[in-house]
């Protein structure tokens, strides 16, 4: 998962890899930067995705952006279950929690105003002025006035610590190298015998867990 805030502890993290041609810069370094995007929406917080299983079935990684209570506050979502993630499945009686964070509705430069408001109208699934509201998983529904999360429920409405209504776009450098010996000889790992490529991660101050160091694009997310 892509880290938004610059954590504690910078490391470089080893990979054996199997890559039949890499290019490198001159000092065997590589730095891509990646797009991201998350969503306040009606209900989606963090990035997820589905992926395919062993026996060809769809398994859901939804499961992050599922979780309780949500970052930086004691707030609980409402508990949904795998089967009912998607949006296809009818599920009358869903009833998410509505939360979004003081700072966010303190109104700060890069957040939105509340979707209620008479004055602001967004322009969903296209370019709203300096603020770029296509996301990069697609077009999304809109319901009841709000975005809604195309992975599905996450049992939480509202825009949480995320300052958009839609995609909140980010910017994720992928910084990689060949680990080398002090000679600057390609080491490889004793067992595998392939050359371990190795990558810039941070530790996150708000969850402990590592990450690919990133930034919010918070004013124009024209940037990726």
């Amino acid at each position: 998962m892509a880290g938004r805030f610059l954590g504690k502890t910078l490391a470089t993290v080893s990979l054996s890899v199997a890559l039949a041609s890499v290019t490198l810069k001159s000092l065997g370094r590589c730095s891509i930067a990646a797009c991201s995007n998350s969503f306040s929406s009606c209900g989606f917080h963090l990035n997820s995705n589905t992926m395919s299983g062993s026996n060809g079935t769809k398994e859901n990684s939804h499961n992050k952006a599922r979780t309780s209570p949500y970052p930086g506050s004691k707030v609980q979502r409402s508990q949904v279950p795998n089967e009912k993630v998607g949006w296809l499945v009818e599920w009358q009686d869903y009833n998410p929690v509505e939360y979004t964070a003081v700072s966010v509705l303190a109104g700060p430069r890069w957040a939105d105003p509340q979707i209620s408001e008479s004055n602001f109208s967004p322009k969903f699934n296209e370019k709203d002025g300096h603020v770029e509201r296509k996301s990069q998983n697609g077009l999304y529904e809109i319901e009841n006035g709000r975005p809604r999360n195309p992975a599905g429920r996450t049992g939480l409405v509202g825009r949480g610590l995320l300052g958009r209504w839609g995609p909140n776009h980010a910017a994720d450098p992928i910084i990689t190298r060949w680990k080398r010996d002090r000679s600057g000889n390609r080491i490889t790992h004793p067992i595998s015998g392939k050359n371990i490529l190795q990558f810039v991660a941070i530790k996150r101050k708000d969850c402990g867990e590592w990450a690919i160091p990133g930034v919010s694009i918070k004013i124009k997310s024209n940037r990726c």
